[in-house]
Protein backbone atom coordinates (compact mmCIF):
# COMPACT_ATOMS: atom_id res chain seq x y z
CA UNK A 1 0.00 0.00 0.00
CA UNK A 2 1.07 3.36 -1.07
CA UNK A 3 -0.04 6.93 0.63
CA UNK A 4 1.15 10.41 -0.71
CA UNK A 5 2.39 12.57 2.51
CA UNK A 6 1.62 16.08 2.82
CA UNK A 7 5.41 16.43 2.20
CA UNK A 8 5.32 15.11 -1.22
CA UNK A 9 7.27 11.97 -0.27
CA UNK A 10 5.93 8.42 -0.78
CA UNK A 11 5.76 6.13 1.61
CA UNK A 12 5.34 1.89 1.00
CA UNK A 13 3.21 0.23 4.39
CA UNK A 14 2.34 -3.61 4.41
CA UNK A 15 -0.76 -4.41 3.46
CA UNK A 16 -2.57 -7.13 5.60
CA UNK A 17 -1.08 -9.96 3.28
CA UNK A 18 2.24 -8.66 3.28
CA UNK A 19 2.12 -8.37 7.20
CA UNK A 20 0.89 -11.82 7.48
CA UNK A 21 3.58 -13.26 5.67
CA UNK A 22 6.38 -11.34 6.89
CA UNK A 23 5.48 -12.42 10.87
CA UNK A 24 4.60 -15.92 10.11
CA UNK A 25 8.09 -15.88 8.59
CA UNK A 26 9.92 -14.85 11.67
CA UNK A 27 7.98 -16.08 13.97
CA UNK A 28 8.24 -19.71 12.55
CA UNK A 29 11.23 -20.61 14.59
CA UNK A 30 9.66 -19.36 17.60
CA UNK A 31 7.00 -21.79 17.00
CA UNK A 32 8.73 -24.57 16.05
CA UNK A 33 10.58 -23.96 19.27
CA UNK A 34 7.70 -23.73 21.16
CA UNK A 35 5.96 -26.69 19.62
CA UNK A 36 9.16 -28.73 20.77
CA UNK A 37 8.97 -27.35 24.31
CA UNK A 38 5.11 -28.40 24.48
CA UNK A 39 5.93 -32.14 23.45
CA UNK A 40 5.53 -34.95 25.48
CA UNK A 41 8.03 -37.87 26.36
CA UNK A 42 8.01 -39.56 23.31
CA UNK A 43 7.71 -43.84 23.48
CA UNK A 44 10.50 -45.13 20.98
CA UNK A 45 10.89 -48.61 19.46
CA UNK A 46 14.42 -49.72 18.73
CA UNK A 47 16.21 -52.37 16.79
CA UNK A 48 19.45 -53.96 15.57
CA UNK A 49 20.55 -57.22 13.92
CA UNK A 50 23.94 -59.07 14.09
CA UNK A 51 25.20 -62.21 12.90
CA UNK A 52 27.38 -64.83 14.93
CA UNK A 53 30.69 -64.90 13.94
CA UNK A 54 33.27 -68.05 13.86
CA UNK A 55 34.59 -68.15 17.42
CA UNK A 56 30.69 -67.97 18.86
CA UNK A 57 30.23 -63.86 19.35
CA UNK A 58 28.07 -60.93 18.02
CA UNK A 59 27.80 -57.68 18.64
CA UNK A 60 24.63 -54.89 17.58
CA UNK A 61 25.51 -51.52 17.44
CA UNK A 62 28.53 -49.78 16.47
CA UNK A 63 28.96 -46.25 18.14
CA UNK A 64 31.36 -45.05 15.60
CA UNK A 65 28.88 -46.15 11.95
CA UNK A 66 25.86 -43.80 11.75
CA UNK A 67 23.59 -46.90 10.70
CA UNK A 68 24.84 -49.27 12.90
CA UNK A 69 24.33 -46.77 16.18
CA UNK A 70 21.91 -47.54 18.53
CA UNK A 71 21.14 -44.48 20.59
CA UNK A 72 18.82 -40.92 20.74
CA UNK A 73 19.65 -38.76 17.73
CA UNK A 74 22.10 -35.29 18.96
CA UNK A 75 20.09 -32.97 21.68
CA UNK A 76 17.81 -35.73 22.51
CA UNK A 77 17.56 -38.29 25.33
CA UNK A 78 16.08 -41.61 26.10
CA UNK A 79 15.77 -43.89 29.25
CA UNK A 80 15.80 -47.51 28.09
CA UNK A 81 12.70 -49.24 29.51
CA UNK A 82 13.04 -52.95 27.55
CA UNK A 83 15.78 -54.62 25.70
CA UNK A 84 15.36 -58.73 24.66
CA UNK A 85 17.01 -60.41 22.68
CA UNK A 86 15.64 -63.05 19.47
CA UNK A 87 17.83 -65.70 18.11
CA UNK A 88 19.92 -67.28 21.03
CA UNK A 89 19.93 -70.08 23.06
CA UNK A 90 18.04 -69.40 26.71
CA UNK A 91 20.76 -70.25 28.64
CA UNK A 92 23.27 -67.56 26.85
CA UNK A 93 24.40 -63.91 28.38
CA UNK A 94 24.02 -61.43 26.29
CA UNK A 95 26.20 -58.28 27.77
CA UNK A 96 25.11 -54.13 27.48
CA UNK A 97 27.62 -52.00 27.05
CA UNK A 98 27.60 -48.03 26.44
CA UNK A 99 30.20 -46.70 23.63
CA UNK A 100 32.03 -49.43 23.46
CA UNK A 101 32.58 -52.90 24.42
CA UNK A 102 35.28 -52.46 26.94
CA UNK A 103 34.72 -54.04 30.94
CA UNK A 104 34.16 -50.57 32.14
CA UNK A 105 31.63 -49.74 29.38
CA UNK A 106 29.88 -52.56 30.66
CA UNK A 107 26.28 -51.73 31.91
CA UNK A 108 24.37 -55.02 32.35
CA UNK A 109 24.12 -58.43 31.80
CA UNK A 110 21.17 -60.61 31.53
CA UNK A 111 20.30 -63.96 30.12
CA UNK A 112 18.98 -64.61 26.50
CA UNK A 113 15.05 -65.53 26.76
CA UNK A 114 14.39 -62.64 29.13
CA UNK A 115 13.74 -59.23 29.07
CA UNK A 116 16.29 -56.94 30.58
CA UNK A 117 13.74 -54.22 32.04
CA UNK A 118 15.15 -50.64 33.02
CA UNK A 119 12.46 -48.36 35.33
CA UNK A 120 11.83 -44.82 34.77
CA UNK A 121 15.65 -43.58 35.22
CA UNK A 122 18.08 -46.67 35.73
CA UNK A 123 19.38 -46.29 32.15
CA UNK A 124 19.03 -42.72 30.54
CA UNK A 125 21.67 -42.31 27.71
CA UNK A 126 22.18 -39.08 25.42
CA UNK A 127 22.91 -37.95 21.87
CA UNK A 128 26.22 -38.59 22.56
CA UNK A 129 25.97 -42.11 23.85
CA UNK A 130 24.64 -45.40 21.97
CA UNK A 131 24.79 -48.51 23.65
CA UNK A 132 26.01 -51.95 22.15
CA UNK A 133 24.74 -55.45 22.94
CA UNK A 134 27.25 -58.36 22.15
CA UNK A 135 27.79 -61.75 23.71
CA UNK A 136 30.50 -64.35 23.68
CA UNK A 137 31.59 -67.80 24.27
CA UNK A 138 27.96 -69.07 22.05
CA UNK A 139 27.51 -72.21 20.94
CA UNK A 140 24.90 -71.32 18.51
CA UNK A 141 25.95 -71.63 15.04
CA UNK A 142 27.94 -69.55 13.12
CA UNK A 143 26.32 -67.19 10.98
CA UNK A 144 22.87 -67.41 13.52
CA UNK A 145 21.04 -63.94 13.00
CA UNK A 146 20.62 -62.74 16.17
CA UNK A 147 17.71 -59.76 17.07
CA UNK A 148 17.52 -56.51 19.60
CA UNK A 149 14.50 -55.29 20.56
CA UNK A 150 14.31 -52.02 22.81
CA UNK A 151 11.84 -49.74 24.14
CA UNK A 152 12.92 -46.05 25.63
CA UNK A 153 11.07 -43.12 26.25
CA UNK A 154 12.86 -39.89 24.46
CA UNK A 155 12.92 -36.46 25.50
CA UNK A 156 14.76 -32.98 24.01
CA UNK A 157 18.04 -33.63 26.19
CA UNK A 158 17.41 -29.76 27.90
CA UNK A 159 14.02 -31.81 28.69
CA UNK A 160 15.50 -34.58 30.95
CA UNK A 161 12.82 -33.88 33.76
CA UNK A 162 10.54 -34.86 32.22
CA UNK A 163 11.58 -38.61 32.44
CA UNK A 164 11.57 -38.06 36.55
Amino acid sequence: MRAKLSAGAEIDFLNKDELHDSLGQAMAPIYAWMNEMNRGVAAMRFSGVGVIATGGSFAIGDPSAPGDRIGPRTGYAWAVTRLTIAGLTNTDTVKLYLNGQSNSQLIHSWTAGTAALFGGKNLIITGEDAIVVAATGLADAVGTQVELLGAALEVPQNQLWKLY
